[in-house]
């Protein structure tokens, strides 16, 4: 059993991991640089805290030219944006390994499998445990 101290410890360190998660979150100026980025050059690189350090690629479309280094990195592409916007860390997890795997678009539930996604269709929703 653990001791009063234990817990106590224990509760620190994930507030901490919490607060230092939350720091890293995009301020609206990151937001913007990312967004100018996309615009430009058609890609932008994220590394994100919620899949644990991995980086994402988020591109204008599949046919955008990315640098060698990304190459094994995980693409969504802008009609995939609005499906992931409003995923629980759990769902794009999924998402991110599904698409690791098997390489292809995310598609809204009820499409037809060769439709990519469109960017008006509400992303899924996670059930609270």
């Amino acid at each position: 059993m653990a001791s009063y101290l234990e817990i106590a410890e224990k509760a620190l360190r994930n507030y901490r991991r919490l607060r230092e998660a939350e720091t890293r979150r995009p301020t609206g100026t990151q937001g913007a640089k990312a967004a100018r980025l996309l615009e430009e050059r058609g890609w932008v690189a994220i590394r994100s805290s919620v899949l644990e350090g991995e980086i994402v690629l988020l591109t204008r479309d599949e046919q955008v030219e990315i640098p060698p280094r990304f190459a094994g990195c995980v693409r969504f592409v802008q009609a995939e944006f609005a499906l992931v916007a409003g995923m629980c860390p759990d769902t794009l997890k999924a998402a991110y390994a599904a698409k690791r795997i098997f390489k292809g678009l995310l598609i809204a539930h009820g499409e037809a499998s060769d439709t990519p996604a469109q960017a008006s269709l509400q992303p899924p929703l996670c059930q609270t445990r």
